[in-house]
């Protein structure tokens, strides 16, 4: 796939009324497929109005697609419609899952979307430069409008947004596969169709001999699985296939259950999934806030993002951990750690009526700032919630089983230990 250029664009939104149109398109289904589409003066044009730019008009002309009817395409892969009725249904697929998975309006804050080109000659299968997504034929003739393809130009362009570089590492090739991956899962369309996986480009790599690029074992399509110092001078699809694999490690695990493949792992080791939705917050998240593209800083930047997603609970960080050290990136020095909040008794649950007592409670893990909680603590105690102490004079003897808990950023660590209250004695 030839490499993606990228660089900055206005588009004003059209002055129209939105509708929703069907499209019969040769590779997304089940067909028809609803499409956003504008009319004016009662011509419909293939133009998004939740997204300001985003429309599929011919390579040639450069002319938003027009019709009468509001009903594109006929499934046939060779006709420029269709090949713009599976180009803009997937342009929405995926900016659709960068607003209701990651929170992201679009592209850019001043190009939400960006225009499609079905035409462009030749087999560069998508060019992405400041006239926007250029989409030529595949291997078998048909344009290469798959899901996996647009959403990979996409990612590409938003990597720019956030990096404003295509650094030498590879990241923002992997990043492409991710959010491809991400948006398939999002569409969820039928196994005839493109369904959810991890291989990119597989429904227009007829007559090539497979993908271009599988995510559970990136050595498949001849690039490594596992992450060396020498990729530092790779080129970026040698440099790229770690960085899919440890999504794909995250997202799925080593032995997935769900149909998915099994991966293998540098270190012998099982890696246990979270899912492709919060995987791909992690990475959106570090995604922004990572300094340097290399391999190391992005293991700090997910474990931090990791973190940051699930205050005082530590599985996302664990398993983030995890998947780097199954693709052999090594520990980085100041790269955050994690532990799990969780509330200590220091005293025993001991007490006599009458008796003044003082029980201490102690929190752990979280950011260090606690407050307390207890509820059906024996009459005459109670609880400090600012330090955790349990004090007073018990009233009334029997066993208890109070809630205690601690909190801290909005999680919490309960218990219901058993507290006795012995009677005074005569």
């Amino acid at each position: 796939m030839a490499a993606i250029v990228i660089a900055a664009c206005g588009w004003g939104a059209p002055m129209a009324a939105a509708q929703t149109g069907t499209g019969i398109g040769a590779i997304n289904g089940p067909n028809p497929l609803p499409l956003h589409t504008m009319s004016s003066s009662g011509v419909f044009q293939l133009r998004d109005p939740d997204y300001p730019g985003l429309r599929c008009a011919h390579y040639s002309t450069r002319a938003t697609l027009t019709g009468a009817d509001n009903q594109w395409g006929n499934g046939d892969g060779t006709n420029v419609e269709t090949g713009c009725v599976d180009a803009l249904y997937s342009a929405r697929q995926t900016l659709d899952m960068f607003k209701n998975w990651l929170g992201r309006p679009g592209v850019s804050g001043q190009n939400p979307g960006i225009p499609i080109y079905v035409g462009l000659p030749g087999t560069d299968l998508a060019l992405a430069n400041e006239t926007g997504l250029e989409l030529s034929r595949d291997y078998a003739g048909r344009w290469a409008t798959s899901m996996d393809v647009v959403a990979s130009a996409f990612g590409r362009r938003i990597y720019f947004d956030e990096r404003q570089s295509f650094p030498r590492g590879g990241t923002y090739v992997a990043t492409s596969d991710i959010f491809a991956a991400m948006t398939e899962a999002y569409a969820n369309q039928p196994a005839s169709f493109d369904p959810p996986d991890y291989s990119v480009g597989e429904e227009i790599a007829t007559g090539i001999g497979g993908p271009f690029r599988s995510m559970h074992d990136p050595s498949l399509r001849g690039v490594p699985n596992c992450w060396t110092s020498s990729l530092a001078t790779a080129d970026e699809w040698q440099a790229a296939g770690p960085m899919s694999h440890w999504f794909y490690l995250l997202a799925e695990g080593s032995k997935p259950t769900n149909g998915q493949p099994q991966s293998p792992t540098c270190n012998g080791i099982q890696a246990w999934g979270i899912g492709i939705k919060a995987a791909g917050q992690i990475y959106y998240e570090a995604l922004r806030s990572v300094p340097a593209d290399t391999y190391r800083e992005w293991r700090r930047a997910t474990l931090q993002a990791a973190k940051g997603l699930t205050p005082g609970v530590c599985d996302l960080f664990i398993r983030t951990k995890q998947a780097w050290d199954a693709i052999s990136v090594p520990t980085v020095t100041g790269e955050a750690t994690c532990t799990p909040l969780r509330l200590e008794v220091l005293d025993p649950l001991v007490a006599t009526v009458g008796t003044p007592v003082t029980i201490r409670l102690k929190g752990n893990g979280g950011d260090g700032v606690y407050t307390f909680s207890a509820g059906g603590l024996p009459p005459g105690l109670t609880l400090d919630p600012a330090t955790g102490v349990i004090s007073g004079r018990p009233t009334t003897a029997g066993t208890y089983y109070p809630g205690l808990a601690v909190l801290s950023q909005g999680r919490s660590n309960f218990m219901q230990p058993p507290f006795v209250v012995n009677p005074k004695p005569a």
